[in-house]
Order: C-alpha cells, then structure tokens, then sequence
C-alpha cells in the first residue's frame, strides 16, 4: 500500500490504482467524460486533469489513466488545473454546444458562451463526442473490433470497417448502452414482450457486472456479451449512429448454450422461453 496525500487528505491505495479511483474514495469529484469502470481509461476528454507534486517536481496528469507508483501529492483545483479544464470545456462547447453532458459541465466552471467559433460545429443534442467509449467497449467487453477511429483532426469519426456495415455485427447494443451522449443507439421493433423494460434493464446489468469481474473471472467475460444479448431477445434491433444511418436488423430467437454456470445459464434459458412463448 502506498500513501498519497489529495487535496490535503490522506489515503493508503495500493500500488498501481489510478488518482481518479483514489479521488473517488475520498467523495473528490473529478470530472471525466471518458472514464467508466468496465473500460480501460486513456485519457481522451482530459478533463480529469490534476497536478502532481512528486519530490521536488509537479506536473500535469489526467487522472484516469496515471498509475500510482509512489508517495505523491494530488491537487484537483489548483488554479492551473481549473484554467485548463476551462480552456478544454470552452473547446468542446464550441464544437457541440447543445449535447447536455458538455453542457452540464461546462456549468460548472462558469461557462455559458465560449469565446472561440470552431467551424465544425455540431448543434445535434446527440452529438459524438468523441470520447471513445464505443471503440474501446466493442474491443474490450465484446471481444471485437467492429467499430473504430477513422481521420484525424477535425475529420476524426467513429465508423465501421471501410465505413460500411459490418457483418459481425450482431445488434448487442454494448456501445448504445456506454455512449454518454445518445450518437450511438437502438432502434426496436416491439416484438410483444411480456415485460420489455425488465428484460432490457436487468440484460444490460448483467453485461456490465460481468465485465467488472474480469481480473477476478476471465471465465466470465467470454459469456457477458451473450448473455446480455440473450435476456434482450425482446425485438428485432437496428444499431444505428447519427450521422452515418448503417445498422443491421437482427433477429435473434432460442439460443441454447452449454457452459459450466448453471446459474447464468438457467437465468438465461428462463429469460428466452419466457419471451419465446409470448412472439
């Protein structure tokens, strides 16, 4: 265990967690727009930006993503790292001024107009971002690379292969579910589920539980997507993205599978049957 000292509070953390994870057990809010526990961080929105003081040195580095390997000292509000996130906020605002998460924090730090006219303004409230939720999502939760990074600069964008659909693309909806901003959705057909909400609700929980419990489980990994897309056989899905209009309508129906958790699998087959009886 080390002991670091944030915002003049202690707090032992074990060797190679994150600023960002020790914050959060010390109720210290750092904004991160890129940041979420089922994903490896990379530091994409800089936001969590926090000065460190390790020795005799301090230097800026994004929270999420900065391993602790040493005692240090964190500071979250100094005046540097509050006139950056601003600088980043006003930037983002000027790029997409109506999505309510940029919005929202923007709030915060005293923003409502940005100084600067990006000429490649999005007005959409679904804007993407560019945060890189999906990608990272698609290639670490459901083991696939079926969406990524395309360009560079202003002409950046998240597409499929050749931006054409793609065929192992099934519908899961894991990049719908982690897009913070909506640029990636579900379009469904009713299929007259006995309980639609439920079914949707608890698929995507067991997803996203599942892949928390991949250092402790990797067993459990290979399964989370399949189940989540199993208890969510409740219509016939189109994955979409503003901006681009690619999907698949994808029907899935009686999947059987043969695996060694009996719970998961029961949970599972119950979820199906119930749904089949009623199409």
């Amino acid at each position: 265990m080390i002991e670091i000292k944030i915002d003049g509070k202690k707090i032992e953390i074990e060797k190679g967690s994150t600023i960002l994870e020790a914050a959060k057990k010390l109720d210290i809010t750092i904004p991160a727009i890129c940041s979420r526990e089922v994903v490896e961080a990379y530091g994409a929105c800089r936001l969590c930006v926090v000065d460190v003081k390790e020795g005799d040195q301090t230097g800026m580095v994004t929270s999420c993503n900065y391993p602790i390997r040493n005692e240090i000292e964190v500071f979250t509000q100094s005046d540097r790292v509050k006139k950056t996130r601003k600088m980043l906020l006003e930037m983002m605002l000027s790029r997409w001024p109506n999505v309510n998460l940029i919005k929202k924090f923007a709030e915060e730090y005293g923003i409502t107009k940005p100084r600067m006219i990006n000429p490649f303004v999005d007005y959409s409230e679904n804007a993407c971002i560019l945060c890189g939720l999906c990608v990272n999502a698609c290639e670490e939760i459901v083991w696939e690379k079926i969406i990524g990074f395309a360009g560079r600069g202003e002409n950046r964008r998240v597409v499929m292969p050749f931006e054409k659909h793609y065929d192992a693309c099934i519908g899961c909806s894991t990049c719908a579910n982690i897009c913070p901003t909506g640029a990636i959705y579900m379009t469904d057909i009713p299929n007259h589920p006995v309980d639609e909400k439920r079914i949707d609700k608890y698929g995507m929980k067991i997803t996203e539980q599942m892949a928390l419990l991949d250092d402790q489980l990797n067993s459990l990994l290979a399964f989370s997507d399949l189940i989540g897309c199993l208890l969510r056989t409740s219509h016939i899905s189109r994955l979409a993205m503003h901006g681009l209009g690619y999907g698949k309508v994808v029907m899935q129906h009686m999947v059987v599978i043969t695996c060694h958790m009996h719970a998961c699998m029961h949970a599972c087959m119950h979820a199906c049957i119930c749904i089949h009886r009623h199409m």
